[in-house]
């Protein structure tokens, strides 16, 4: 399965895009939260976490005793701890913590990486054991014993910074973890090292925590505003300002208002290709459709939908950059612009030796950033790359390349993803948070040139849509308005008061409403049925090509010789296409899921749909998010539903009424399989024993899906959002009462709401109950729960499911080979 982004462009200042703010508009309710970070000593008593003895605690070697220290002092007090390597990868089903120290030569790019991976491969057995007793993940930073906040202590080992972003990171998507990042310094002796760590792994609070000599402390943020009437930085046109990131974004929105400050020569760093003239064919079009219009009547051959999308997104990437050069030049300013890979040293150390020919470099700007949102255990290695060494590399190379140049000023776009951690952003967390400590080792050095660290909210544009914004209000956190932000960094860089890292977050005078209840989000009761929340569908999420060669399910799963996409997949489809643009928040079910048109292929075709999304609407602390699987050709619309997604699952789960069935059933999952009636292959053979069936309903155990990787070749993420599996056993049960009951076939249409109550489902097998609710002469209503067969806790609920039952499904069923 091939899947392309529907933003095809994902460089970026933390959530940022488009900045054409030619028109003019009223500012004076955009505001800017200022927020510095204060050191606090640690409260006399803490709640204690009661780690199971004789558990096993692995502690990573960091080339020094102190790891072995901890190891044996671990093992006196009754732990089974164990000295590991950070490669290493036969992990046992559960662990009771996992200690990461930095290494005492010095931490570099490979260790974080190779730390995440193993936090990764650690992160089902951390969290087994924490779903019944703690369990602990520490990272051991080596900055200066206060997180980087010693004033003037130096700095020995920025890039472990890095590291917390990991515990960050982790204290949001596992609640089963106790997460920590502790901070050593250098002042302590080996042994009182080793005694601190071990104390603060028997803690629970707080998230990061500084140990000196001194004693102990942790962070609290404080309001600092700058003063209403605090200068800007002042520029010439003799000086010369380095802005990475580009020419599109807020990055051109801060070009902008470093041109109107004094007309500098800017030069730009981005991986956009230079501007290229328009065909005289192509100037007339002047929107999306328009512009796909005249591609496609020029165009030498027909061009596929994602070739399409390709093109025009070329075309609008072109005129953006453009428009914006020519934007700077109109304010008086030189423009060089460069594509360059900002990791590219040589390329970066060229550029500049080409600006310098044209003035004075003053500074530069790193706003260079791209984002691969996903949660740790569905994170690539080489996502992790990508967003990591975009930031951390392109730093490097704009340190070298200036390295001879008495710089001024310096500003780091950081975000506060690496300040607080935020839900699949833990490459972002790292990068982030090296770029705060590599701030604060450079102030020490550079005493005469201002750097700071912005740790940026979100910004009000491009990746941050409405739907976004709404989720950010109704979290508390409101957007930076682009103009605002940009006169604001020029205000900071001006400002000296010492501070390094600062956070920075928008708003508005009036705070949002956290519930927008309008009228055109109107979910009231409809026959029954709820009403979609949206019928307007714009935002393309990614696209999808399948075959069934790419797609090994498919085979497993065809109806009249042609493979057909199965429901429950389209179903986990729709939920991660939801979760694409919201990595901070959790499935929690959806409404009204139709099956419109299915999704068929013949053996060797192929077929490329899209997935997109409505208007988001917020209700009763839950975001509800049109979704539509439709085909890239001829638009026909394969399935929709409204995706529900929280912050955090609901504590209490509602009842379960036990029914009560007998007769029908069948022992084995041959017996199962051979009975003629349903046509899965084995890959969806997930029905293990059907333990009744009559007019009341069917009651059956299932096994869960396997990964992702063994049914599809490349998918979207490494682990279910649902479980596909569960979802088509509950439908191949449908299909069995009707045989049953009915002496016909059946197939599902719809479903009305289902919520699940567990991020994911527990390995093991799952008692499916489906309580027939009503019947037709060819249609069958039911409400499904999904019982965890072990502690018996409802797992999931699905009600309103409608099935069409007809007669020549049989035979349809019959033909189940490609």
């Amino acid at each position: 399965m091939e899947v392309t982004s529907g933003n095809q462009n994902n460089a970026a200042p933390d959530l940022t895009a488009t900045a054409t703010n030619d028109k003019k508009k009223d500012l004076s309710t955009a505001t800017i939260s200022r927020q510095v970070i204060t050191l606090t000593e640690l409260p006399t008593h803490r709640d204690q976490l009661p780690l199971k003895e004789n558990g096993t605690i692995w502690v990573v070697n960091d080339c020094s005793t102190l790891s072995t220290t901890i190891v044996e002092q671990l093992q006196q007090r009754g732990f089974n701890s164990e000295l590991i390597s950070p490669n290493h990868d036969i992990v046992p089903q559960q662990l009771v913590g996992l200690v990461i120290i930095a290494p005492q030569v010095g931490t570099d790019s490979q260790f974080l990486s190779d730390s995440f991976q193993l936090v990764q491969r650690c992160g089902a057995a951390l969290k087994n054991h924490g779903a019944d007793e703690a369990s602990c993940l520490v990272t051991v930073s080596r900055l200066d014993g206060k997180c980087g906040f010693g004033g003037e202590t130096t700095i020995i080992d920025p890039l472990s910074g890095g590291l917390a972003g990991i515990s960050k990171t982790a204290s949001h998507e596992w609640s089963e973890v106790n997460c920590k990042a502790v901070d050593l310094g250098a002042d302590l002796s080996e042994t009182a090292q080793a005694e601190s760590v071990i104390d603060e792994l028997l803690h629970a609070d707080p998230l990061e925590v500084g140990i000196n000599a001194s004693g102990r402390c942790t962070l609290a943020l404080q309001e600092k505003n700058l003063a209403t009437d605090s200068p800007a930085l002042h520029l010439t046109a003799e000086d010369v300002v380095i802005i990475s990131g580009g020419a599109r974004g807020v990055t051109a929105e801060v070009a902008n208002a470093m041109a109107n400050s004094g007309q500098p020569t800017l030069l730009l760093l981005g991986r956009s290709p230079l501007p290229e003239p328009e065909q005289n064919w192509l100037l007339a079009a002047h929107d999306e459709a328009a512009i796909k219009k005249a591609l496609m009547t020029h165009a030498a051959q027909p061009l596929k939908p994602r070739e399409l999308n390709n093109a025009c997104s070329k075309v609008l990437n072109n005129r953006e950059l453009t428009h914006n050069i020519q934007r700077l030049q109109q304010a008086g300013s030189k423009v060089i612009y460069r594509s360059v890979d900002i990791r590219d040293e040589q390329a970066v150390a060229s550029a500049v030796t080409e600006a310098r020919d044209l003035g004075n470099i003053r500074g530069f700007i790193h706003g260079a950033g791209v984002l691969a949102d996903r949660k740790i255990e569905d994170k690539t290695p080489e996502q992790f790359e990508m967003v990591y060494s975009t930031k951390i590399n392109g730093l490097q190379a704009l340190i070298q390349a200036t390295y001879n140049d008495n710089l001024d000023f310096i500003a780091l776009f950081s975000s506060s993803t690496g300040r607080f951690g935020r839900s699949g952003q833990v490459d972002y967390a790292v990068a982030n948070e090296v770029l705060n400590k590599s701030a604060q080792a450079l102030t020490r050095q550079r005493k005469s040139c201002r750097i700071v660290s912005f740790n940026w909210g979100p910004w009000d544009g491009g990746m941050v849509t409405p739907a976004l914004k709404k989720i950010f209000a109704a979290e508390g956190i409101g957007v930076i308005d682009l103009q605002v932000g940009s006169h604001y960094l020029l205000q900071e860089l001006a400002h000296n008061d010492n501070e390094v890292e600062v956070v920075i977050l928008g708003g508005t005078e009036q705070t949002p409403a956290k519930n927008d209840k309008s009228d055109e989000h109107n979910n009231g009761d409809n026959n029954g049925k709820k009403k979609p929340v949206s019928n307007v569908y714009s935002d393309k999420v990614f696209d999808l090509h399948l075959n069934s060669n790419n797609m090994p399910v498919l085979h497993h799963h065809v109806i009249n010789n042609k493979a057909v996409v199965p429901m429950a997949l389209l179903v986990e489809w729709l939920a991660q296409g939801a979760l694409h643009n919201n990595p901070g928040l959790i499935f929690y079910g959806f409404d009204n899921l139709r099956i419109l048109n299915g999704i068929k292929l013949a053996a060797n075709n192929d077929t490329a749909i899209g997935l997109r999304y409505g208007g988001t609407s917020v209700e009763d602390g839950t975001f509800i998010i049109p979704m539509q699987i439709y085909n890239e050709t001829d638009q026909t619309i394969h399935a929709s539903a409204d995706i529900i997604l929280s912050s955090a699952l609901p504590d209490q789960r509602p009842a379960i009424d036990p029914l009560v069935v007998d007769g029908a059933e069948m022992a084995t999952q041959g017996e199962i399989y051979s009975a003629g009636q349903l046509f899965h292959g084995p890959l969806l053979q997930g029905l293990k024993q059907v333990i009744g069936n009559n007019t009341e309903g069917i009651i059956a155990l299932s096994s869960n899906a396997p990964p992702p990787a063994k049914w599809m070749e490349n998918p979207l993420r490494n682990t279910w959002v649902a479980d596909p599996q569960l979802l088509d056993s509950a439908f191949q049960m449908m299909i069995l009462w009707s045989f049953a009951q009915k002496h016909l076939g059946s197939l599902p249409n719809f479903a009305a709401q289902y919520r699940q109550y567990c991020e994911q489902f527990p390995s093991g097998t799952t008692r499916i109950q489906c309580r027939v609710t009503k019947t037709s002469q060819n249609s069958a209503s039911a409400n499904i729960d999904f019982i965890d067969e072990r502690t018996r806790q409802l797992l999931a609920r699905l009600e309103g499911y409608e099935c069409t039952m007809t007669e020549n499904l049989h035979q349809a069923f019959v033909n189940n080979q490609l």
